[in-house]
């Protein structure tokens, strides 16, 4: 299903996968944006299929909070679109069983299986889910 993305000897591509807290920096203009960017930075991006309602969810959270306009959540929802991140179904199960041995939600493990799954980074500003990548490398 993602021949772009086929890894041999001879290619370099850099696949990461990126969480719905890291995009939301970008989107949302947060203080992390520029490391979340730098990060990013020449990657072929992957996600959960989820990502866009996670998006979403944040945005509604800080709608709530008042942080932003409804113009400006809007907006962001909208750049969302313009930056190419491929969505990718995920075993939900295997999500579930790596949830429960890292103590993390089943969102955040879903990017952690795609990072697995894919052999790929993981960009995410959560440091609980980055503790547990870093901790899985050598698996």
């Amino acid at each position: 299903m993602l021949p772009i993305f086929a890894r041999t000897a001879t290619t370099n591509i850099k696949l990461k996968v990126v969480d719905a807290c890291a995009l939301a920096a970008i989107l949302f203009a947060e203080a992390e944006a520029t490391y979340v960017l730098e990060q990013l930075d020449g990657a072929n991006l992957l996600a959960s299929d989820l990502l866009d309602f996670e998006i979403a969810n944040i945005a509604v959270k800080k709608w709530r909070k008042k942080d932003l306009h409804y113009g400006q959540l809007q907006n962001a929802l909208r750049a969302r679109e313009d930056i190419a991140v491929t969505l990718l179904k995920v075993d939900y199960e295997a999500s579930f069983n790596l949830a429960i041995q890292a103590d993390l939600t089943a969102y955040d493990a879903s990017y952690l299986w795609l990072a697995r799954h894919y052999h790929a980074e993981l960009v995410t500003l959560d440091i609980k889910l980055q503790s547990a990548f870093l901790s899985d490398i050598g698996r």
